[in-house]
């Protein structure tokens, strides 16, 4: 495009869109009506374009046209021919045309609607899980007293036989299963992957965890449904199947150790009771503690658990009160002993089991990233582990904790939790402990030296009879007590044993799981 300039005003010189030949049109002009008024008509048209001097040949202004009109004066076009006007014209109105979007409110034409219209698909239904919740209502048993029937029996002794008849009934699969507690992937549901882990092992019991629970309480809930109709062992009681379901475990002691989130109470740090026993005395201690564990418990217990590993009742001192901070009762031991009672009777009320731990103590080491050992004599060792005869006789827990550290004195070559010495002699007989014991996690640094599926077998084979086992170890930890069992590493009779331990519990707790039959 060439711009020619004459004093304030430029002629555009513009190539045509249809022939190769310049034309140039006047763009500065008057703006007067006057100067600015086209010809109406063709005659004068004709007249106008004939006064014009057209331009030379080769696309330049003649001579005689250098300088830009007069103000007064507009120069005019030679007309083009009537073909190419309307060509231009037509070429113009279509680029216009092609430029104009439709607005958003103006209908589509009916020729672009299709002449069938096409059906609405429907919405597909999301597969029913393989293992539904039971709907059928487990059949409800008389009162346990009722159930005694040989004079001298007590309730104790027909649940534990109800519940080694169970355990016996069991195939190797799920006997190996009760023996294990587990965690999970999924908040609100279950993964894919934790779904088919508890279909295939079945574990006696689940433990969650902040991401399991960090969320509103109906997800929780229906977290637990899931869990429970996957991990629930179907039996044969001879009329209506019956569920044997899973312990539902959470770390509720309060203070650092809070799993839920912001709509679950939180309860106070152990040690802050401690404060109340120095400033208004021991039973305004203990009542708050039952109170505050009676409601924390029912609200727990709503959402379904059913198992709750806590209280800490080792006694705070110097060589333990680095790890265990505020997660203790305190430093006096009648004080320790009687809270924690205080908190197992305030949730045994509301129907969630308590585990005590972690006996027989720990040092200032962190069992998750190293080894403690206590390095004390037999008789210190006996008034350091006392506390936990005492809770056992006062409150009757469902279970205990026992850590992984080397007792010397008692087993300088194994971890505690893995030794028969201190499951055998100082929990069962010493202690006169009967119900179920637990392994601390076995994903810990303190039993790093250990392959995991050893350990497993090694703590169930020394007296214990649940192991915590992570998500990715399940079916490994799983098939090495198969393995075990087929081998005889691990005596049939001894992993009967431990499940109906736990079998035992889950009678006392929900008192409606009928013997199978003969």
């Amino acid at each position: 495009m060439e711009n020619l300039k004459g004093g304030s005003r430029g002629t555009i010189y513009r190539r045509s869109l249809v022939s190769d030949r310049l034309h140039y049109e006047a763009f500065w002009g008057s703006r007067t009506k006057a100067a600015t008024a086209r010809p109406s008509c063709p005659k004068r048209r004709k007249r106008a374009t004939s006064a014009t001097t057209p331009p030379s040949a080769g696309g330049r202004p003649p001579e005689g046209v250098k300088d830009a009109p007069s103000p007064n004066s507009r120069r005019v076009l030679r007309s083009k021919p009537k073909s190419r006007v309307w060509l231009f014209l037509f070429l113009a109105l279509g680029l216009a045309v092609s430029c104009r979007t439709i607005p958003p409110e103006t209908p589509v034409p009916e020729t672009f609607m299709p002449e069938t219209p096409v059906p609405e698909t429907p919405v597909p239904e999301l597969p029913v899980p393989e293992a539904p919740v039971s709907e059928t209502p487990v059949p409800e048993l008389p009162p346990p007293e009722d159930e005694v029937t040989t004079p001298g029996q007590t309730v104790e002794d027909t649940l534990g036989e109800r519940a080694f008849a169970i355990a016996a009934s069991l195939n190797d699969s799920e006997l190996a299963g009760q023996v294990i507690m587990t965690a999970v992937d999924g908040k609100g549901r279950l993964y894919d992957a934790s779904r088919n882990r508890l279909r295939a092992v079945k574990p006696g019991a689940v433990l969650l965890f902040k991401p399991n629970v960090d969320g509103p309480k109906s997800g929780i809930i229906a977290l637990n449904a899931e869990i429970a109709a996957y991990a629930s062992v179907p039996l044969d009681s001879g009329e209506d199947p019956v569920l044997l379901p899973p312990l539902i475990a959470v770390d509720h002691e309060g203070g650092l150790v809070h799993r839920f989130g912001s709509g679950v109470e939180h309860l106070p740090a152990p040690l802050s009771y401690r404060d109340i026993y120095l400033r208004d005395g021991k039973d305004a201690a203990l009542q708050a503690i039952e109170e505050d564990a009676f409601r924390s418990g029912n609200e727990i217990a709503a959402l379904g658990f059913t198992l709750n590993l806590a209280p800490v009742v080792e006694i705070l001192d110097d060589t333990n009160k680095q790890f265990l901070s505020s997660r203790a009762y305190g430093f006096e031991r009648d004080f320790v002993v009687d809270a924690a009672a205080a908190f197992i009777e305030g949730m045994r009320r509301t129907g969630v089991l308590c585990v005590i731990k972690h006996f027989p103590g720990n040092s200032n080491l962190d069992p998750h990233e190293n080894l403690p050992v206590l390095s004390l004599s037999i008789k210190v060792l006996e008034d350091y582990s006392a506390p936990f005869a005492e809770v056992i006789e006062k409150a009757e827990p469902s279970g205990l904790m026992v850590s992984h550290v080397i007792v010397k004195e008692w087993d300088a070559e194994r971890n505690a939790s893995l030794s028969p010495t201190v499951i055998q002699n100082q929990i069962r007989e010493r202690l006169g402990f009967s119900r179920i014991i637990f392994t601390d996690d076995l994903a810990m640094g303190a039993v790093a030296s250990v392959k995991t599926e050893d350990a497993a077998v090694s703590a169930i084979a020394a007296g214990a009879d649940m192991i915590i086992a992570w998500p990715s170890t399940l079916l490994d930890i799983h098939a090495a007590l198969l393995a075990a069992l087929k081998t005889g590493s691990l005596p049939r009779p001894r992993l009967i044993e431990a499940a109906a331990h736990v079998i035992t519990e889950k009678l006392r707790l929900q008192g409606s799981v009928p013997s199978p039959e003969p």
